[in-house]
């Protein structure tokens, strides 16, 4: 729930944040470009990484620290077909690369 209220302070009220599966979460950014995703997806890895969350409440001192892969789409469709359109940023690596 931590994470989830960390990332909220990181969008825009108008945007979505939702669990999509089970370790899984969207984040729908209304009227973004692609640059503008992208640029989000970074803040947010930088967000999580640089955070701690306790394990537990009575052991507030046990914290656990992870980062998060993004994959980033524009809709409707922003790139022509032959390209993806698709891009993957690991905060671990700082590396982007299309898949």
């Amino acid at each position: 729930m931590a994470l989830v209220q960390r990332c909220r302070t990181l969008i825009r009220q108008d945007d979505l944040l939702a669990r999509y599966g089970g370790e899984e979460f969207v984040v729908v950014l209304h009227g973004a470009s692609l640059r503008q995703g992208l640029k989000k997806a970074r803040a947010l890895c930088k967000e999580v990484a640089g955070v701690r969350y306790a394990i537990d409440e009575q052991h507030p001192h046990e914290a656990i620290a992870f980062t998060v892969s993004i994959g980033v789409r524009g809709y409707p469709e922003t790139l022509p077909p032959c390209h993806s359109d698709i891009k993957q940023h690991s905060c671990g690596n700082e590396t982007q690369g299309d898949h």
